[in-house]
């Protein structure tokens, strides 16, 4: 699926949060991309899901980088 096809989550929650937490996020990228660790840390120190903290990434469009899984590069 490409980032074109995702959808940008229109919870006012989740966009508050993101707005929140964009300068965090966007001191911890690079070129828009984010470590696959730094994001499960962001999270974990934010009290937020996995998913949950993946919608607030779509809300700013930043990608996840070097995964851990090997999912994202």
């Amino acid at each position: 699926m490409s980032r074109s096809q995702w959808q940008i989550p229109k919870d006012p929650e989740i966009i508050s949060k993101a707005e929140g937490l964009r300068e965090k996020i966007t001191t911890s990228s690079v070129d828009g991309k984010l470590d696959c660790a730094k994001a499960f840390k962001i999270a974990q120190d934010e009290g937020l899901s996995i998913k949950e903290f993946g919608a607030i990434l779509n809300v700013l469009n930043i990608k996840i980088g070097n995964c851990q899984l090997g999912c994202f590069s």
